[in-house]
Formats: C-alpha cells, structure tokens, sequence
C-alpha cells in the first residue's frame, strides 16, 4: 500500500513524465515545448502530405499517392513547399503545450485518490486528465491554428496567380476580413473532439504499455522503451480517431463553408465519397502520429533531466 501511494504522487505530479517525481510546471513547460518543436520540424512533412490527401476531391483527385503529394509539391514548390503552414504549429507550440500540462495536472490533482491505489484507476485518471487537457487545448490553440494551417495547404493547390494568401501573417488577416473571427474556428466540435480522444488514447496506452514493462505506473523506462511506447500509442489513436480527423480537415479547408456542421459534414462524405474515405490519408498520418508519440515521448523524459539541471 505504501509502495502504491508513492506511485500515486508520481503519476499525479509527473505529466507525461517517465518516471520520478514531477519535473515541476516550469521544466515540464520547457520540456514539453522543446520536443513538441523537435517533432514539428522532423514530422511535419507527413502531415501535410496527410492534408493534402485528405482536400483533395474524390472525382477530379490531383495527387494518387503519399508519394505523388510529395514527388508534384517538390516538383511545383520546390522541397519547402512540403512545410507549408509549419509557421502556425510552431507559433502554437507554447500555448498548445501550456495548456495541455496545466489542465491534465490540475485535473488529476482534483480527483479523488484512488481508495485502493489500483492501477485501473490511475490509467482512468491519466485517460480522463489527458481528455480534458485536449479538449482544452482544442478550444484554445489548436482550433486557429489547424484552421490556418489547412487554407494555407489548401491555397498551395491553386495556381502561383490564383492564390489567396502569401504567408501565415497575410492569410489570418485575409480570412478575419472575410470570415470573421469564426473564420478561424471553423471544425471546433470535430477539433474538440479530435484532441480529447487523442489525448485520452495516448495517455492511456503508453501508461499501460510502460505499467506492462516496468509493474510499475511510474517506473523508468528507457529512451528505446519509451520511443516504442509512445510509437504505439499514437498508432492506437491513428485507427480510432482518423474519420473525425477527416472530418475536421474537410470543415476547414477553403470549401468549408458547404458544411452545416459536424454531422452534416460526415453525412456529406458518406453520400459522396464512400465511408472508406473516412481513412483518407490514414498511411501518412499514421508515420506523422507514431513519430510525433515516439519524439515527444521518448525526448521529454531526457529532456526533463536537462532542463532541471540548467535552472537549479
């Protein structure tokens, strides 16, 4: 029992951490950004690739594999034109990751402890923390951004004369002008939804994944363990959430407007494209999302470390 309260601090206390006690807000804050921007700047390429898939019409499609978005963006852009709309998830990555960790830790340390320290209700509180954490983090940053990421990759379509924006700064004035402010939370129910199952997967599957490793909620894992943990935590949360992720690249492009809503967007894309295209674009967001797990998982545990050793 003693052993079990002693894990219980830990998971309260520790975020995302692999083990020890709780890094603390602001080294888990600086943890947490720097390996969100470390896996921005190695995996965004799939995730464009990813939207691209996921615009383009089932009809007249431009791009007939992972590959071709690549091979005709290169062709057409140059190799930079793979980051297109990066700007906006680097900008997002300090709020994104404050927001995240200040709610899953206050979360988790208002709810009741559990009375016989079970491991169940540990994952439960890390699932439900982690669910909170994204829908927060939804409702504040990564709606805007996503919303401008995707006009920006859905613009690059056009030809070079045609298109709407220049850049990040140019594009959110456009879209404000022209849309309102709600310009840039379009997709907010299917966001909301998108992160909080995302968080509650992951949080979920790596906890059991390292309670499995180690027989302990809190044990230390090493850099391997943890990169192959969090690689199939993001696999996991891939399969479950990839038709609303759909849904949320459709109610945000340049022809969102088509759309009633969350609901009448799904319906759409049954009646015209088929339910499998609720796995559109699932191969490139499946390498983007088990990189992104296995970085940020695999990085924040090391970088913990150093962060606690530079500012004591």
């Amino acid at each position: 029992m003693q052993k079990n309260d002693k894990d219980e601090k830990k998971l309260a206390s520790g975020g995302h951490s692999t083990g020890g006690s709780g890094p603390g807000f602001k080294v888990a804050f600086l943890a947490a950004s720097t390996s969100g921007a470390i896996e921005a700047s190695l995996m965004y390429p799939f995730e464009f690739i990813k939207t691209q898939l996921q615009l383009q019409s089932k009809t007249n499609p431009k791009f007939s594999s992972p590959l071709s978005v690549a091979k005709i963006t290169i062709q057409e852009n140059g190799v930079l034109g793979l980051y297109r709309g990066l700007s906006t998830l680097f900008i997002g990555t300090v709020a994104k990751a404050t927001t995240r960790f200040t709610v899953y830790e206050f979360v988790k340390s208002n709810l009741p402890k559990p009375k016989d320290g079970s491991y169940r209700q540990h994952i439960m509180h890390s699932m439900f923390g982690g669910a909170v954490g994204g829908a927060c983090e939804a409702l504040l940053v990564v709606t805007p951004q996503e919303t401008i990421k995707t006009k920006l990759i859905h613009d690059q379509n056009s030809p070079p004369a045609q298109r709407k924006y220049r850049g990040l700064v140019h594009g959110v004035t456009t879209i404000v002008q022209q849309e309102g402010f709600g310009g840039i939370y379009r997709g907010l129910s299917a966001t909301v939804l998108k992160q909080s199952t995302n968080q509650m997967t992951r949080f979920g599957v790596f906890y059991t994944i390292r309670y499995l490793r180690t027989g302990d909620p809190a044990g230390k894992m090493g850099v391997h363990e943890a990169f192959i943990g969090g690689a199939l935590a993001g696999a996991v949360s891939v399969f479950v959430n990839n038709p609303i992720d759909v849904i949320k690249t459709k109610m945000q492009g340049l022809e969102a407007a088509q759309y009633k809503g969350f609901m009448d967007c799904a319906k759409q894309i049954i009646e015209k494209q088929g339910a499998a295209y609720f796995y559109r674009g699932v191969t490139p967001r499946l390498a983007r999302v088990c990189g992104d797990a296995a970085i940020t998982f695999a990085a924040y545990n090391e970088l913990v470390a150093f962060y606690k050793k530079l500012i004591s």
